[in-house]
């Protein structure tokens, strides 16, 4: 018996078509797949590459951070262990090496660096002390001498060679100081409170429980109390400028006839300070003051000078170097 094929042709050809078909479908999707890659790749290689190069520049930029960081310190460092060494020189040949980095200290603005000091000499008299530093700019050096010259602390300040760095990067200077004036006043240690400054050597002294400490002239030169010298010391998380600005609301509020000469601000135990002169009325009588206001380690300093007005005239330069001698110290 003969087999029949009883499937149309028809249906043999569509099925064959549709399996070309698929073929043909599949081969397009992947040769679109190949070109988007082939698109692609590259722009997200290239994103890639972008995003590697902003990591880079972040880290290079971090590193160049640190390194000028370090190099800040390193600057600062050698400045203190040039001072350290110079001090211990100083003090070897029996100088007041408190009063001189006292004076230098006091006369430097903001924007000035001692990079340098170095010293000869074997006594006061004949002391020399030479600074190298940089200041931001000329004005800022002009301000460092002026300070110098009306401290008064030393017989000669002189401008031994200044120039400008390329590029705006401030004015280096040298500045020869010769010479430590004599003084008479002597030092005070107050360890409890933390504080050194120098008073007459005819004055009294009285140290109070709480060791606020009270020096009274035992001269009077008029019929008004003697001139006397007052240190307070009391706890504060406060700013040196809130400090001052408190001290003088308080001044305003309690004591009769209050008027303020003047207000500024200068530098203490290489602190922001400030020093006040002002008037005011005691028992009916007028009186003169000037205080310095600084806060170091969370200890609020109060320095007050009391005196007659014509007598504070007389002593102004002396009142000044008192004020000036006041020192912030840690106990031994």
């Amino acid at each position: 018996m003969k087999d029949l094929n009883l499937i149309p042709k028809s249906l043999i050809v569509d099925k064959k078509n549709k399996a070309k078909k698929t073929y043909l479908s599949i081969l397009i999707i992947c040769i679109g797949l190949i070109a988007v890659t082939a698109y692609t790749a590259p722009a997200i290689y290239e994103i890639n590459l972008r995003n590697d190069k902003q990591e880079l520049e972040k880290k290079v930029n971090s590193t160049t951070s640190y390194v000028e960081t370090v190099n800040e310190f390193n600057s600062l460092k050698k400045a203190v262990e040039v001072r350290e060494a110079e001090g211990k020189k100083l003090s070897l040949n029996r100088i007041v090496v408190l009063g001189i980095v006292n004076a230098i200290e006091n006369a430097c603005p903001e924007k000035l660096l001692i990079q340098n000091f170095v010293s000869t000499g074997n006594n006061e008299s004949d002391t020399k002390v030479v600074l190298k530093g940089v200041s931001t700019d000329e004005n800022t050096l002009a301000s460092f001498l002026r300070n110098l010259m009306e401290d008064d602390y030393f017989n000669n300040v002189v401008l031994s060679n200044i120039s400008n760095k390329q590029g705006n990067n401030g004015t280096t200077f040298e500045v020869t100081l010769s010479g430590i004036k004599k003084s008479d006043l002597i030092i005070y240690n107050n360890w409890n409170n933390g504080f050194r400054i120098c008073y007459e050597p005819d004055w009294s002294k009285k140290v109070d429980k709480d060791d606020s400490v009270l020096f009274t002239a035992n001269k009077r030169l008029t019929s008004t109390d003697a001139d006397s010298l007052e240190i307070n010391v009391t706890s504060t998380e406060l700013t040196s400028k809130e400090f001052t600005d408190k001290r003088i609301n308080t001044l305003k509020n309690e004591l009769e006839g209050f008027k303020e000469i003047y207000t500024t601000k200068t530098k203490s135990s290489g602190e922001e300070a400030y020093k006040l002169m002002y008037l005011g009325d005691e028992k009916g009588t007028r009186y003169k003051y000037l205080e310095l206001y600084t806060v170091k380690d969370s200890k609020g300093y109060i320095v007050k000078y009391k005196s007659d007005p014509n007598s504070f005239e007389v002593k102004a330069r002396t009142i000044d170097h008192i004020l000036k001698s006041f020192t912030a110290i840690k106990s031994p």
